[in-house]
């Protein structure tokens, strides 16, 4: 902890020369969770109670070409945690993760904000027989949450939040039930340069018009899954998606789309099963429109009979990010209920 605190204090001078148009701010946090149980085969770690530290770097574009690009003024994050499960099974690690924090609310005394982040985790005890949440030692992160900054000071806040945090590999490896838990943090947050009012600087821009969109895309994602029956062995997803998107006011839209794909894996894990192979779906959706970052959660139904085992509803979370007008990159995770199916990585055009 000590050690901690003396490389924040060399860092706060690289802060303070920075552009005052763009809002930096370090956060140093501490985490209390609860491991919530989702299938019988992880009610071993039930006790579990992740405990964590965090560090935070934010910063915040304030100039009217961010508002356009991001259709707001969100801050943006890298954060690094250490994580103690205090289970012997699911053991401890480490977590980094880049958050979109889209504004909820500005005001003189208070703060509030959601999070969206994305990253990477290492955890330990990935091959202690008795742990069916994971298997792999790198696996996905992905949070979602809510923060409440309140002013102290020009130049500190105190911020608390809660969310819902997940690791999983996808099935790229098994087993992999995956880890959810609710994540509650309290944190210092320090900004070098006094905070910007970002309220009055929003109140300007939202003047501005903007140009609804409704558009097409058509995106192909690739995956790899990890086979039931050789968890040494992984087999690719191939697919497309073909979606419309009705934007309904500056930051939303809706979504309807269809899409198929190629479970290769599918197919070794039931070779005699119908439909095991081509996977076709109906998915209806929202997305929050961030200016170039699109962040979309869609309910699916398949249109055929599924497999035994195999739910015939899933959903879909998925980040975008336009490189230009029409090219984007991004990628998403189906899952059926709490369990992931597989993460996919994606490339698409919009027009």
């Amino acid at each position: 902890m000590i050690s901690t605190i003396k490389y924040l204090i060399l860092f706060i001078p690289i802060l303070a020369i920075c552009q005052s148009k763009t809002e930096r701010s370090i956060e140093l946090g501490l985490d209390y969770g609860k491991v919530l149980i989702h299938s019988k085969a992880i009610e071993n770690v039930k006790s579990s109670n992740p405990l964590g530290i965090s560090f935070s770097y934010f910063w915040r574009k304030t100039d009217s070409a961010s508002f356009n690009k991001y259709a707001g003024l969100p801050a943006l994050s890298i954060n690094l945690k250490l994580i103690d499960f205090q289970n012997i099974i699911l053991g401890k690690g480490a977590i980094a993760a880049y958050s979109i924090h889209p504004t909820i609310f500005h005001s003189k005394i208070i703060d509030i904000d959601s999070r969206v982040g994305v990253g990477m985790s290492y955890l330990n005890k990935y091959d202690f027989k008795e742990n069916n949440a994971y298997s792999a030692p790198i696996s996905a992160f992905l949070t979602l949450g809510v923060n409440a900054n309140i002013n102290l000071t020009p130049k500190l806040q105190l911020s608390i939040s809660t969310g819902l945090s997940h690791i999983s590999n996808g099935g790229v490896k098994l087993p992999n039930k995956g880890i959810n838990w609710l994540d509650n943090q309290i944190a210092i947050k320090y900004y070098p340069n006094n905070r910007l009012p970002i309220q009055k600087l929003l109140a300007q821009y939202r003047n501005n018009s903007y140009l609804k969109k409704d558009y097409w895309s058509v995106n192909f994602f690739t995956a790899s899954k990890n086979l039931v029956s050789n968890n040494q062995v992984n087999k690719p997803i191939y697919g497309l998606n073909v979606q419309y998107s009705h934007q309904y006011n500056r930051n939303n839209g809706l979504t309807i789309g269809v899409e198929h794909f190629l479970d290769y894996a599918q197919v070794e894990d039931s070779p005699n099963t119908p439909y095991n192979f081509h996977k076709t779906g109906l998915l209806l959706g929202h997305e929050f429109l961030w200016g170039s970052v699109h962040f979309s959660q869609q309910f699916g139904i398949y249109l055929h009979p599924t497999p035994s085992g195999l739910s015939s509803w899933y959903h879909r979370w998925g980040l975008d990010i336009y490189l230009n007008k029409n090219i984007k990159i991004g990628g998403s995770l189906l899952a059926h209920g709490v369990v992931a199916y597989f993460p996919d990585i994606r490339l698409g055009y919009s027009f």
